[in-house]
């Protein structure tokens, strides 16, 4: 926290609104605060813990309280700082395991979101299974700490607890994802965990994961109408191209082992406004992926700068004639401008009766 001397006190009066923030005072040591001030925004820069109290001289400390405390115990409240400097709350996060690091980050990314006011700086430590990796992990995060002065965040999958206690002793903020849990399983299953280290991620099920290396090779000779033999396919994704349809095949081939196929609907099946004949007798496996124009025509516009094919126009009249040809042959659609690949995959999954867990 930094503190300034009773001689910068005149430095708070007659300061302009444009280049300060209003701050409140309340009193400290028995001292009745008596004003709000106005603090410049160069002095809060200087901090380095901007959304922590700063303490700042007032005119109405006594001799004694000034030679007692060289800082103020007037302290000054502000909300968000951050907001006042125009700049986003930063912390930094790590997500540290003793296997890939998916499940940390996929947990953590997940409760980070939920505050939108900060800005967060990710680094992921994956296969921290041995007191060395720990101990040099450590050390990494009390760097950071000693460096920026702000506390880290550690969301941790680690099942050894030694290995969790090394990380710890940093300082850290650390939040253990299976902690509530295990007590809990413990009770119910009258069993103790093992303590294992990488088995999330580890080649568990064979089984399951040849049916997911068998269904990423199906989407990929089934990618944009390659490969139309269907009869093997779980679903066949249909709409314009770039609307999505590859990545969220290969999203459920790697994480579900499903086998999805996709077919592009060309500028010829959008004239006719017939369902194309190779999909005709698969029309129960059908679901439409479309967009919003204006974001299509910038996808497109980066793969085919200047072209016909990415002009607002075409986007436009292939997506209004799209969504013509799916209402009319009653295929299910869902518009993926502002939906994740994971949620997409979900309402698919809905709307076919699928039950997949992930690995």
């Amino acid at each position: 926290m930094r503190s300034w001397s009773s001689q910068s006190t005149r430095l708070f009066k007659g300061v302009s609104l444009k280049s300060s923030i209003v701050v409140k005072t309340s009193g400290g040591a028995g001292i009745r605060p008596r004003k709000d001030w106005y603090c410049p925004l160069s002095m809060v820069r200087g901090t380095r813990r901007p959304l922590q109290t700063i303490a700042a001289p007032t005119a109405y400390q006594s001799a004694r309280v000034q030679k007692r405390q060289a800082t103020t115990h007037a302290l000054m409240f502000v909300e968000d700082i951050s907001k006042a400097l125009g700049q986003p709350m930063q912390r930094t996060v790590f997500f540290i395991s003793d296997s890939t690091g998916i499940t940390a980050e996929t947990i953590g990314n997940s409760i980070l979101a939920q505050f939108e006011g900060v800005s967060f700086i990710k680094h992921r430590l994956p296969f921290i299974d041995n007191v060395h990796k720990a101990e040099n992990a450590a050390l990494r995060i009390k760097t950071h700490y000693a460096k920026s002065g702000e506390r880290p965040i550690v969301v941790n999958t680690m099942a050894d607890r030694a290995l969790c206690e090394i990380v710890a002793g940093t300082g850290a903020l650390m939040l253990d994802v299976f902690a509530p849990f295990i007590g809990p399983l413990e009770d119910e299953l009258g069993a103790k965990r093992s303590g294992a280290v990488n088995r999330s991620h580890g080649l568990v099920d064979f089984d399951k994961y040849e049916a997911r290396i068998n269904a990423t090779n199906y989407a990929l000779s089934h990618d944009d109408g390659i490969d139309v033999n269907y009869a093997e396919s779980d679903l066949i994704l249909v709409g314009v191209s770039r609307s999505g349809k590859t990545p969220t095949c290969l999203y459920m081939a790697l994480h579900y082992g499903v086998s999805a196929a996709n077919y592009p609907l060309t500028d010829e099946d959008l004239e006719k406004l017939e369902l194309p004949a190779r999909l005709r007798p698969w029309k129960d496996r059908l679901y439409g992926l479309t967009i919003d124009p204006v974001r299509l025509a910038q996808i497109r516009e980066q793969r085919r700068p200047g072209s016909r094919y990415a002009t607002l126009k075409q986007c436009r009249w292939e997506l209004e004639q799209a969504d013509r040809l799916m209402r009319q042959a009653g295929i299910p659609s869902l518009n993926t401008t502002h939906v994740s690949i994971e949620e997409i995959a979900s309402k698919i999954f809905d709307r076919f009766g699928i039950e997949r867990t992930m690995f």
